[in-house]
């Protein structure tokens, strides 16, 4: 009996002996990261990748602790993802044992990085991963989604032949509410954050973005935003996953701020499988910071009204009846674009009661307004210029324009991928009509702008009192051609014109009133019969005056000059020089100079000379002796008289 009882207990001294073998050997494994390792190799190899770790802890407690992991897709390959430490936390191992399930309800993620690379075929470097995707056993009960952190990580894409593009300091989180729903926040350098929700059940989800210095985002990041400076946005929306499957929802744009335009946006937005619908309930932009020079700035523009409808099979945008408050008026945009074939597009603006003034320096637009429409289509006559045709047609009020006789321009042309081309244009202004040509081309970055104008009976009375109110009355007629021509900027700019002045008296100006003056002549109200003609160059930002003939009275009159700088309008500085003679010279032609020179001695008996100085709005005109333009007026001769 007792020599059983000592067989029974070294039986149980042995199995007590084993057990703690084994739970000696298991602790070794597990605490010092041999097991962890070997899991490790054996999971990375199954999903066909090469899995290491410096160090790998189990706890008994369920906590996973991974130092220095690294996954390649091959062994001496780069890795595409590292993490300096790994927390996992996870049911315990007396839970593991007893339900056979793995439950892990937080992950963290210290100093992580994805390299993603793509070679000059298209191909990731993952892609090969999707080839060694294994089937997973159903689980007994609902998922249990774990919390994520993700403390400073990084991601890095690179593209064959490309700078690769990298992304730093990432912090992530996630979590699931009482609700069941998952929570996800997303933030990058300079305070700039991304905040989602979603309901896993129903897929409700809500997005919101705040980017408060995009200057501190990462290049990547940076680069394709352009000039975005800050957003405040927020995105709700409904999946519905059953086909047809559609994403609709409500976006609010509370702060949008783009180089020096900011605005806001209130749409409902309905993504489908062929198409995406806007329906704009309010929307604002103030663009007027752009326009520094403006001291009052405008009320930004806005609109409350209007669908937008983007098909993707053909990349076309559809605009139906976007209304826009602008500038104290009402514009209606109607439109379609062909983002492949922008020559089939169409666009159709109507504008009422547009007012420029707020935009314009001074006080000689208040109290005007625009309106009208504009139209673009593709060209259907075939000897077009362009692919598309264009036709403007401008009403204008206020005082301004009814002084001016300037009722309403109508415009039609062609216009190209480098080129904007008139074929027709009527300027009713001033008792007379304006015909302009105009070839606007892009060249290599730069405009080239060629303008011919045929004008016919404008009326001196009503333009001298469109800028002047209170002048004189100053009767004639101008009809003649203007040409010009410019490289994108006025240093460029060069033209010349012919003008012909009939039915005229310009006695009553300052600069012909002192001809008149300076030969005491004076008469009583005639009927104005006088004729002449003038030149004109323009060079940059000064016009000169080479030839002015005029007769009237009995007087031949000419004279020179320039205009310094056309961009002071009245304050711009003037000289030059006019004289009058009761000798008429229009039918005089001289063969030489010695006929020339014996001309000027025969004139100088009655002849009067006057100087012109001071500005445009403010001419100085004085007497002067002959002596003193001489060289000029001997000039301006051989260049009108001779034969």
């Amino acid at each position: 009996m007792a020599a059983k009882r000592a067989r029974r207990f070294r039986f149980f001294l042995n199995v007590l002996l084993v057990l703690m073998v084994i739970a000696v050997v298991l602790v070794v494994l597990l605490e010092t990261g041999h097991a962890g390792r070997y899991v490790l190799r054996m999971v990375g190899r199954r999903m066909g990748m090469e899995i290491q770790a410096h160090r790998v802890r189990i706890g008994l407690d369920g906590r996973l602790r991974i130092i220095q992991l690294s996954a390649a897709l091959e062994e001496g390959q780069e890795p595409f993802f590292s993490a300096d430490t790994i927390i996992i936390r996870m049911n315990n191992v007396k839970s593991l044992l007893t339900t056979f399930e793995l439950n892990i309800s937080k992950i963290s993620l210290a100093q992580p990085m994805l390299a993603l690379r793509r070679d000059e075929q298209g191909t990731l470097n993952i892609a090969c991963l999707l080839d060694h995707r294994t089937d997973r056993p159903k689980r007994s009960g609902p998922a249990v989604i774990p919390d994520v952190y993700l403390i400073n990580g990084t991601f890095l894409f690179e593209q064959a032949g490309q700078t690769p593009r990298r992304i730093s300091d990432i912090a992530f989180n996630s979590t699931t509410d009482s609700a069941g729903r998952l929570k996800a926040t997303l933030s990058l350098p300079g305070n700039n954050t991304v905040d989602g929700l979603i309901d896993l059940e129903t897929l409700d989800h809500r997005i919101a973005v705040n980017i408060q210095n995009a200057a501190a985002l990462p290049e990547a990041i940076a680069n394709p935003l352009g000039d975005l400076n800050r957003l405040k946005a927020q995105w709700d929306g409904r999946i519905v996953s059953q086909p047809p499957w559609m994403i609709s929802g409500d976006v609010l744009i509370e702060n949008l701020s783009f180089n020096k335009v900011t605005g806001s946006l209130q749409a409902q937005i309905a993504v489908h499988p062929d198409h995406l619908a806007a329906d704009i309930e309010r929307l604002a932009v103030d663009p007027w910071a752009m326009w520094e020079s403006l001291n009052d700035r405008p009320e930004a523009v806005t609109a409350d009204k209007g669908t937008i409808r983007y098909t993707y099979a053909d990349s076309r945008i559809d605009m139906t009846a976007l209304e826009l408050s602008l500038l104290g008026g009402k514009t209606v945009i109607d439109a379609t674009a062909f983002a492949q074939q922008p020559q089939q597009s169409r666009v159709e603006i109507e504008f009422t009661e547009i007012q420029p003034a707020p935009l314009l320096s001074g006080t000689l637009f208040e109290n005007t307004s625009l309106s009208g429409a504009f139209n673009m289509s593709p060209a259907s006559d075939r000897r077009a210029m362009e692919p598309m045709a264009i036709s403007l047609r401008l009403r204008l009020h206020g005082p301004l324009f009814q002084a001016a006789d300037l009722e309403e321009i109508s415009a039609e042309g062609y216009l190209g991928d480098t080129r904007l081309v008139t074929h027709s244009v009527t300027i009713p202004v001033f008792g007379g009509v304006v015909s302009p040509w105009i070839s606007v081309t892009r060249r290599d970055e730069e405009v080239f702008t060629h303008l011919i104008t045929d004008f016919e009976r404008i009326d001196i009375d009503r333009l001298v009192h469109t800028i002047y109110p209170e002048a004189e009355s100053v009767p004639g007629v101008l009809s003649g051609t203007a040409r010009c021509r410019t490289l994108g900027s006025l240093q460029t700019l060069s033209g010349s014109a012919d003008i012909a002045l009939t039915d005229s008296d310009l006695m009553q100006t300052n600069i012909i009133g002192a001809v008149y003056a300076a030969m005491n002549l004076s008469f009583g109200r005639m009927e104005p019969r006088g004729q002449g003609k003038i030149t004109l160059t323009a060079q940059s930002r000064k016009v000169d005056i080479m030839s002015f003939e005029y007769f009237n009275r009995g007087v031949d009159i000419r004279g020179a000059g320039e205009i310094e700088d056309i961009t002071q309008g009245k304050a711009s500085p003037i000289s030059g020089f006019v004289t009058g003679s009761l000798r008429p010279l229009r039918d005089t032609r001289i063969p030489g100079r010695r006929e020339l020179d014996r001309l000027i001695s025969g004139l100088q008996t009655g002849l009067a000379t006057i100087k012109v100085e001071g500005t445009v709005g403010e001419p100085a005109p004085r007497v002067v002796p002959m002596p003193e333009i001489h060289n000029a007026f001997r000039a301006l001769l051989w260049q009108q008289l001779r034969e």
